[in-house]
């Protein structure tokens, strides 16, 4: 199962959960656990949508790469980085 590395940020008292890889899926949650379970759910739901548009997946882009986008990097101010797995639809699978 891959995964993929979600940018989570906290304000006042609410988590927020992003994806970098996946611009536009995001979710949140009441605790930090709770964002990150919706957030799969989301990022799950996300892959499924784009599958099923016919659109292609992106390529997952390691930490390393990731800490070379200056993009990235200012959107980690003050947040936190969580490794979030997800499905591919079985129509993806070769």
């Amino acid at each position: 199962m891959p995964h993929v590395y979600a940018l989570v940020h906290e304000e006042r008292g609410s988590f927020g959960i992003s994806f970098p890889d996946f611009p536009g899926c995001i979710s949140g949650g009441h605790t930090l656990d709770e964002a990150i379970r919706r957030g799969a759910k989301a990022l799950n739901f996300h892959v499924a949508g784009m599958v099923e548009g016919g659109e292609r997946l992106p390529t997952l882009r390691s930490l390393d790469e990731l800490r070379a986008d200056a993009e990235f990097v200012e959107s980690l101010d003050g947040g936190d980085l969580a490794l979030v797995k997800f499905g591919i639809p079985d129509r993806c699978r070769g």
